[in-house]
């Protein structure tokens, strides 16, 4: 090991990071950083020849913790699943970065024993990009290898109208300075709720996006309105209560963006039907307009303002079921939600500055660690549930 790595720094968490640098011949495409996980160190030994005569850096992670701190930066461009982090197996972790909005296009190898069909078989079941059987063949790495890196370079290049809408929705925060990262945070809340909730992977996309893109429709707003220091008047309250409207004329055009125009136009009905601006009350309410309403909600309370300190996590559910006694959120909801919070508060914790953006994929990463465990007992269906509305 010791000719093949080296240490090249520690992580946020503190943990040991082995890079092995293969600078010199040139290849299809230079200078990519590949996560490898797991304990193995005759497979780290085998991928390190194999890209000695890359650009490519080389990562070896060994916890799920670990893959979390790395993708979350965005600067990883591929992973190879070698061997189990811990109790998740290769094939598991690969299911959860395929469900995780973050990194569902992030190309994924799973590394297994020649001859494991099954393996084989559950692998690309689980959204693995290609399955590499031991001993890895040299040509048939790199024809892999080089393929996905083509495809993930195509997708980080694409300037298509939905990265437009995008870059609307942060001109919109940007306008209000207060706001800081309030659309990313949102986003991971959200999907860290709809994890909990075990709804499927399309909609864990569309809380993602519609985190980003909920209030769109505020570009459409005059600043005189939008950043009035003051009460608004009856009128300008119409004003602004329009931008639910104007955010789902915006985004309607997208067919890749169907999914998300209910949480765009719902998000501010209330439980009891004095929300706006269809004013639907209880199940009419979309399930993903609620889930954003409640991580909107919750993030406002518990971020800093000019006009307010930061609440605590229990004020902050304090104030969400007040408002739910009066009629304005989902009961169910609100409990799940409430459940939660013990989970955001510990990842919180476990960094130096909280860092929401990881909360969504530890979610997926609990769950899917633990899916044997579960019974056969019947669980509640999100027609059955839930249901929650923003201010």
């Amino acid at each position: 090991m010791e000719n093949l790595s080296r240490q090249i720094r520690t992580g946020p968490f503190g943990w040991s990071l082995e890079a092995t640098p293969g600078r010199g011949n040139k290849s299809d495409n230079p200078g990519a950083k590949i996560l490898l996980t797991g304990q193995s160190d005759g497979t780290a030994t085998a991928v390190g020849s194999l890209l000695g005569g890359t650009n490519h850096e080389l990562v070896r992670v060994r916890s799920v913790e670990e893959v979390v701190a790395l993708v979350s930066d965005t600067s990883v461009d591929l992973i190879l699943a070698a061997s189990n982090l811990g109790d998740l197996s290769t094939v598991e972790l690969c299911r959860v970065l395929k469900r995780s909005p973050a990194t569902q296009l992030l190309p994924t190898f799973v590394v297994g024993a020649q001859g494991d069909w099954d393996g084989e078989a559950r692998a690309i079941e689980a959204g693995a990009d290609a399955f590499l059987a031991l001993p890895i063949q040299p040509r048939i790495f790199h024809a892999h290898l080089n393929s996905a890196l083509r495809r993930k370079a195509l997708l980080d290049k694409l300037d298509d109208s939905e990265s437009i809408l995008f870059s609307l929705a942060a001109s919109v925060e940007e306008r209000d300075g207060a706001l800081g990262k309030h659309c990313e945070r949102l986003a991971r809340i959200a999907t860290s709720i709809g994890t909990a909730l075990q709804l499927p992977s399309d909609d864990l996309v569309a809380l993602h996006r519609g985190g980003y893109l909920h209030d769109i429709g505020k570009i459409a707003i005059p600043d005189g309105v939008l950043l009035k220091p003051g009460p608004l008047t009856p009128e300008e309250w119409r004003i602004m209560e329009a931008h639910t409207v104007k955010g789902e004329q915006i985004c309607k055009g997208m067919k890749s963006l169907r999914n998300v125009l209910p949480v765009i136009r719902h998000h501010h009905e209330k439980w009891d039907g004095s929300g706006y601006p269809d004013h639907l009350r209880g199940d009419q309410i979309p399930l993903l307009a609620r889930i954003i309403q409640l991580a909107d909600i919750y993030d406002a309370l518990t971020a800093e303002r000019s006009y307010k300190p930061a609440l605590s996590s229990a004020q902050a559910i304090a104030v969400i079921r007040a408002e739910t006694e009066r009629g304005w959120r989902d009961p169910f909801l609100v409990d799940r939600f409430a459940e939660l919070l013990p989970s955001f508060a510990a990842a919180e914790q476990s960094v130096v500055a909280p860092d929401v953006s990881q909360l969504s994929l530890r979610a997926l990463a609990r769950q899917v660690n633990h899916e044997h465990r579960l019974t056969s007992s019947p669980q509640p269906s999100p027609s059955e549930s839930f249901t929650v509305r923003p201010r």
